[in-house]
């Protein structure tokens, strides 16, 4: 990248915008294509010199003078736009490489349908803990470009398939895939092309961290170094659970690192977040007794399984970032394993073609109802009806309504809506934050 380069920008969401300040500040000239004529982004660009905004999609000429077209993960790839570009050879480049080309410290990959978010902030903690210069950013919520320009010693990067569709040149030091479960099967023509955007987090990778009870999450390369983990007791080398008497451990083989029970974060699913973010850091070299500090301290991020209340001795719990169906299963276990009550489940949403089927068994299990409301209610409803009751509402108000109303002594009320939220929300973050403030104000 030169000064004087023309690159194009298409979307001005987070990553188009960050993307944009950081060309100018390269002193690149840069076009932008942002279809939607309201996004608030356009006014900081519209005085730029060097920017040019177009509000539909470049023409063959003007994409024959640029250098490279910067897309943001939310734009899909089938734009006719970009077939011209790989006809012409010219480069599509997402946020990931484009940040990789600028960073020269070593790179934590991390992806996965669920838990990725957990595992990326808790591998931040860990490191700060160990005193590492650290950047935290990606699909976390933190556009990398935001963390241009940096001397960190370390990136850990969330990265979504969206994200890794585009990746060619990033050669992470660790990286590792948590969990495949079926998602974004509205933007894949399949599962199978889901999960290969997933595995390309592992191109030039010099470790894998690999859950080694899901094959998905194995890199198809055997030339890569791998370790594993996952919840039992580990042999030589790998992570696990390790049970003496009536406790359990981390452990790396026989070698245990800390008892479960100095986990702030709960829920059997975080145990497996916290062996991926022990397996990463110890790959990185980074000490036993920062690990244990970090994996110690680590009180989790917000909207997943966030503890909201107690109310007449129901827990209400804030898992908003459970957008999947994955997602859901995951915290259904989590909380209701060993739950003296039961789960009355709030789900809906944007149901993104899932089969919610795959939430039988954990429903059956765990809920004594699910309160559905959103665009998927009713898809939802066919798919549970017959192992629980399912109650229809249409909205997160009536839905917390009726989730009290429902729920006993001991129970849980877990917002975990397997869904994505734009139906009715501007996102996870919103969704969650209204779930928490119609929480707060029920009365006993």
């Amino acid at each position: 990248m030169k000064r004087g380069d023309h690159y194009g920008v298409v979307g001005l969401g987070k990553t188009g915008v960050s993307c944009t300040r950081f060309l100018l500040s390269q002193g690149v000239r840069v076009s932008v294509m942002e279809e939607n004529l309201e996004n608030a982004a356009l006014t900081e660009f519209q005085q730029e010199p060097n920017v040019t905004i177009y509000h539909q999609e470049f023409t063959p000429a003007q994409l024959t003078s640029m250098a490279g077209v910067i897309v943001s993960p939310g734009v899909p790839l089938t734009k006719p736009m970009f077939a011209e570009c790989r006809q012409h050879q010219i480069p599509l480049i997402g946020d990931i490489d484009l940040f990789a080309q600028h960073f020269s410290g070593k790179i934590i990959a991390i992806t996965g349908s669920n838990g990725k978010s957990t595992v990326t902030a808790w591998v931040g903690e860990i490191l700060r803990a160990a005193g590492k210069d650290t950047v935290v950013a990606g699909n976390i919520g933190s556009p990398v470009m935001e963390s241009l320009p940096s001397n960190a010693e370390y990136a850990v990067l969330e990265l979504s398939s969206y994200q890794l569709e585009l990746t060619e040149i990033i050669a992470p030091a660790v990286a590792i895939i948590l969990n495949i479960t079926p998602d974004h099967l509205d933007r894949y023509p399949s599962y199978a092309a889901y999960v290969d955007a997933k595995q390309r987090i592992f191109n030039r990778c010099k470790i894998a961290v690999v859950n080694s009870k899901d094959a998905q999450t194995i890199p198809r390369d055997a030339q890569i170094q791998q370790c594993l983990f996952n919840k039992h007791p580990p042999a030589n080398g790998e992570y696990g659970l390790l049970q003496e008497g009536s406790q359990r451990f981390l452990a790396k083989g026989a070698e245990k690192l800390m008892p479960v029970s100095e986990l702030t974060m709960s829920g059997e699913h975080n145990l497996e977040n916290a062996l991926a973010a022990f397996a990463l850091t110890d790959q990185l070299g980074i000490s036993w007794p920062a690990i244990r500090k970090g994996l110690a301290t680590f009180s989790g991020l917000p909207h997943r399984c966030q503890w909201v209340r107690t109310l007449n001795d129901v827990q209400y719990i804030n898992d908003s970032k459970g957008t999947n169906v994955g997602a859901t299963m995951a915290a259904l276990e989590g909380i209701g394993h060993g739950l003296q009550g039961k789960v009355v489940l709030i789900a809906g949403g944007q149901g993104k073609g899932a089969d919610f089927c795959s939430l039988q068994s954990a429903v059956a299990n765990y809920c004594r109802v699910v309160v559905v409301f959103g665009e998927a209610k009713q898809v939802i409803t066919d798919a549970l009806k017959s192992t629980v009751p399912v109650q229809t509402v249409e909205n997160l108000a009536q839905a917390v309504q009726q989730a009290q109303r429902a729920a006993q002594p001991h129970d849980v009320v877990l917002l975990s809506p397997a869904c994505a939220s734009l139906d009715m929300f501007n996102n996870f973050m919103h969704r969650g934050d209204v779930y928490t403030q119609l929480v707060k104000e029920l009365s006993a």
